[in-house]
């Protein structure tokens, strides 16, 4: 699983390190499915302040295809772990829909 960070400079360089340490915890469970995930985080309104800041998670898999993921929030970790809940949740579903599938056209 490659993952790729793409975090606005305006945004403490820890900021990083922490997207990365969490996107692979998160993800762990679907790392051989995985084959690229890639998070972006910005701020949609600079300085102004308010519920602005995005996270956007697009994961490539193998069985599933792409699924794209935006959560905006008051802060960072508000936008990027609301991001990879619903990330998570919406890749067992995929995954569960293409097992049924298979397993139904047996």
């Amino acid at each position: 699983m490659r993952v790729e960070c793409h975090i606005e400079k305006s945004f403490p360089s820890q900021v990083r390190e922490t997207t990365l340490e969490r996107v692979t915890e998160k993800l762990e469970r679907f790392a051989d499915q995985i084959q690229e995930v890639s998070v972006a985080i910005r701020d949609l309104n600079g300085p102004k302040g308010g519920v602005d800041i995005q996270c956007r998670i697009l994961v490539t898999c193998e069985m599933t295809g792409e699924t794209i993921i935006e959560e905006t929030a008051e802060n960072v970790g508000g936008a990027l772990n609301g991001a990879l809940d619903r990330t998570v949740r919406t890749l067992a579903k995929k995954r569960d829909q293409v097992i049924k599938k298979h397993q139904n056209a047996i």
